[in-house]
């Protein structure tokens, strides 16, 4: 790899980092290539992807940002999968991870802030954005269509 396939590669870490809701650092040390095929292509279909760059490229990416703490889990094999949609990404990346003893979550990133596995767990145990958009209107709606059966009651009782 020449210097300027290196600053391309650091310039893509840096655009990842900041140009995306949420991001994943996971090991995927074992992991074959049929099964990182998979990853891809599930990521791909909730549109979210996955890159795997050099330790050192992702560290100097990182150097003097507000991703520095990022840098310790920079050993093994490290990949990141990003996206803006941190629900999809979340749900792909553990529902992988708890079906494949291979990966392992490192951290993740939302809106620049770390968070454990524990927050990408719930986060996945949400469903898709879609559902929890149509679990809110749920919501919005329910106190509605009660009035409405409460006041048709009432005028069912009067009109008896």
């Amino acid at each position: 790899m020449n210097k300027t396939q290196k600053q391309s590669s650091i310039e893509l870490a840096k655009s990842i980092l900041n140009n995306n809701q949420m991001f994943v650092l996971f090991d995927y040390k074992g992991l074959n290539a049929e099964d990182v095929v998979k990853l891809r292509n599930e990521l791909k279909d909730k549109k979210a992807n996955m890159k795997i760059l050099k330790n050192t490229l992702f560290k100097k990416a990182i150097e003097n940002t507000e991703f520095e703490f990022l840098n310790e889990y920079f050993n093994n094999q490290i990949a990141v999968s990003y996206s803006n949609d941190p629900i999809a990404l979340s749900n792909v990346i553990f529902n992988f991870a708890k079906s494949n003893d291979n990966v392992e979550i490192k951290i993740a990133s939302l809106d620049g802030k770390a968070v454990n596995i524990n927050t990408i767990e719930e986060l996945s145990s949400l469903g898709s954005l879609d559902d929890v958009r149509a679990r809110f209107i749920g919501v919005l709606r329910a106190p509605g269509s009660q009035l409405a059966r409460v006041l048709t009651a009432y005028k069912e009782k009067l009109e008896a």
